[in-house]
């Protein structure tokens, strides 16, 4: 990762925490695509946002992630005019259609030469992205003043699936935005969709939180009917790699009673039985599926199945604050804060105990056994 100035870091401190803007930075510098994100404004963006969004877009270039503009469909001539008025910030490619031509090249060029990658096409900006992605980059945003896409109350859709049921139903005015975005997702693998505004931008990009709509096929969920020896190794991988450490204590999954993970075990929620309700030993995510949201679809079905449930984290654990939306009481005591939801309260007492004596079972005094990596949660 680049060594950022003050300057840099204190602007990226104004947007998020430090743990979670500098994991996306890695993750965004390590992409191999020659653009680590399409922005995709629509015409009112660019009409009533262009200073802001190219402040955020030169601010990328200058932390060595490039963007490219898309322009397209029938006002892309238009929106082109406002953004030549910024001259020399933007280089506008020639594009043949297909992707092809050298384009990569020249948007690599065009990043190191400080500038931002321009293309602008007549076409349905749909028909453009599904020749040229994944081959110029992996991410697209959709850009536009609204924000996040609207439920039928008017309430942000902070995560819609296509291949899951969304419990609730979306505004008749996105319904044709999300159309677009279910598209992309539904026929290119490994796509990140996500729709926000220029105002949230880069707070979309590097906070967990995240700040717009966020589309994804939706993880298959399945609950283990018993651990199995390979699916054992395969959970001891998981938590090391979300952790970031080696387990200390490779048994702890001798007690686990209940285990939801992904079908491909990228992440998991692992539960132990008591007698006041089900104790959340482990929920892990691994490093690579980080911010697409999987944390918050094991976390619905978790809460679904167990509506008596209590955890503990460290006080230093950035995710608390999201922990706190999800409990509906909290204490602290001995560096650990515990959490339940459904607990009795003449059962707090007995469930705090139980938190205090656990010892860890990673090897780091200071980590939590079920500290969460990388959910996306939005309150």
């Amino acid at each position: 990762m680049i060594l950022l100035n003050q300057t840099l870091r204190l602007f990226l401190d104004s947007i998020g925490r430090r743990e979670e803007y500098e994991f996306y930075l890695k993750r965004f510098q390590d992409s191999t695509t020659p653009a680590f994100a399409v922005i995709c404004p629509d015409a009112a963006s660019v009409e009533q946002a262009t200073e802001m969004l190219m402040f955020d877009l030169q601010f990328l270039v200058r932390v060595e992630l490039v963007p490219l503009i898309l322009l397209a469909g029938p006002e892309a001539p238009a929106m082109r005019e406002i953004l030549e008025a910024h001259g020399e910030e933007c280089g506008f490619l020639s594009f043949s259609g297909s992707g092809g031509g050298g384009m990569e090249e020249q948007i690599r060029s065009l990043g190191e030469a400080g500038r931002i990658p321009v293309v602008v096409d007549p076409r349905p900006p749909v028909e453009v992205l599904l020749r040229v992605v994944p081959g110029w980059s992996r991410r697209i945003l959709w850009v536009r003043p609204q924000g996040a896409l609207r439920t039928v109350d008017g309430e942000p859709a902070w995560y819609l699936y296509t291949r899951k049921h969304n419990p609730l139903g979306l505004a008749a005015a996105d319904e044709e935005p999300f159309a677009r975005c279910r598209e992309l997702v539904d026929n290119l693998d490994g796509l990140h969709v996500s729709v926000t505004s220029p105002l949230n931008l880069l707070r979309e990009l590097f906070t967990v939180k995240g700040a717009g709509t966020m589309i994804r096929r939706g993880s298959l969920i399945r609950k283990l009917h018993g651990i199995r020896t390979e699916d054992r190794e395969r959970l001891l991988r998981l938590l090391e790699d979300s952790f970031q450490r080696p387990v200390r204590n490779r048994a702890c999954l001798d007690p686990i009673r209940h285990a939801y993970v992904e079908d491909g075990f990228r992440g998991a929620a692992l539960l132990e039985e008591h007698p006041v309700g089900a104790y959340l030993s482990k929920f892990a995510v691994g490093t690579e599926a980080r911010g697409e949201g999987l944390a918050q679809e094991l976390w619905d079905v978790v809460t679904a199945h167990h509506p008596r449930m209590f955890w503990r984290s460290r006080e230093r654990n950035p995710i608390n604050h999201w922990y706190k939306s999800q409990a509906d009481g909290r204490q602290t005591w001995g560096g650990w804060l515990i959490f339940w939801r459904g607990v009795p309260p003449k059962s707090i007492p007995e469930i705090i105990d139980y938190c205090v004596d656990r010892p860890s079972d990673l090897d780091d005094a200071q980590s939590s056994a079920s500290d969460p990596v990388g959910p996306r949660p939005k309150t």
